[in-house]
């Protein structure tokens, strides 16, 4: 399925961040108005924040330029009294540096909670329009959609939320040789584990996909919707889409850089979520598999031979 983008996005490229709804906790909801107003106001002292940083940047550097200068020229004096000066700005920069990190996790949170909103109202525009019968509203819908639509993409993009997440592979735990029965049950605990956890991941992007696909065929149509996905994936297989990522030798992506779903056409989104909901599968099947063959290998004579996915050895 979708095998350029497969190699466009690696399994190392594609990681569980907290940056795409799937993956995060339910919250109390927000209205859209009061997301919105949490949001502008967090965004603009960060910004502000992000001034006053470089202000006291500026400043430290430039006195580090000066300090330079009369080390040079050997004067000691004013060498002295720079060195103090840099000194105490470089403690008011480090105390920035901490208020904008703390800053700009609030912010994010703060656009969590709007896309939140956004993606719910998307959704009911979305239902609303494939109700609708004349024209007019129809066509008042789909303004409203493609209004908050922008929103939406303009909040992903500014506070670096909405990332394709990436997902962590399969651990690699192994039998060891000083193994007891108990052990390898624990890790087939673990291993179960994992599977449950991609299988909510699995279930997340589902959802994800599902609400794209309205907004899609809410704006062009049922045919649109499968035009759309169609041609998407002509061109996947002939060696188009997702220009921007590119690929280095061997296939892998020339970029850690993960991908932005504001970035990207909503046909695009869906193919890469499904490519992401494809490796989740992959990885819960792996896991699950792992995990029987550490119960089988607990409760059995059995051998090491024959389990799939695991060595022997002293390797845990």
């Amino acid at each position: 399925m979708f095998p350029l983008l497969r190699r466009m996005l690696p399994a190392a490229v594609l990681a569980v961040a907290v940056t795409l709804t799937l993956a995060v906790p339910a919250t109390a909801q927000v209205t859209l108005a009061e997301a919105e107003e949490a949001y502008t106001a967090q965004l603009a002292w960060y910004q502000e924040v992000l001034r006053q940083r470089a202000a006291v940047l500026e400043t430290h550097e430039r006195l580090v330029e000066q300090l330079e200068a009369a080390l040079r020229e050997r004067d000691q004096e004013v060498a002295s009294n720079l060195q103090g000066r840099v000194h105490d700005q470089g403690l008011q920069l480090l105390r920035w540096e901490t208020v904008a990190e703390r800053e700009s996790e609030l912010l994010r949170n703060a656009a969590q909670n709007l896309l939140g909103a956004l993606s719910r109202r998307q959704d009911e525009l979305s239902e609303q329009i494939e109700r609708s019968i004349l024209p007019i509203t129809t066509a008042r819908l789909r303004a409203e959609l493609q209004a908050v639509d922008q929103r939406y993409g303009q909040v992903s993009r500014e506070s670096g939320a909405q990332l394709v997440p990436q997902l962590i592979p399969v651990p690699e735990i192994r039998i060891d040789l000083r193994d007891s029965p108990a052990d390898m049950r624990d890790k087939a605990d673990f291993m179960e584990s994992r599977a449950v956890l991609y299988d909510t991941i699995v279930v997340s992007i589902e959802r994800e996909i599902a609400s794209r696909e309205r907004r899609l065929r809410a704006t062009r149509g049922a045919d649109g919707l499968l035009s759309d996905l169609s041609r998407f994936d002509d061109d996947l297989l002939t060696g188009g889409g997702l220009p921007r990522l590119g690929a280095g030798a061997g296939g892998r992506a020339e970029t850690e850089t993960p991908l932005v779903l504001a970035d990207l056409t909503l046909p695009e989104q869906i193919a890469a979520l499904r490519l992401l909901r494809e490796q989740a599968e992959e990885f819960r099947n792996l896991a699950r598999e792992r995990a029987e063959a550490f119960r089988a290998r607990a409760d059995g004579p059995g051998t090491r031979s024959g389990m799939p996915g695991l060595r022997s050895g002293a390797e845990s």
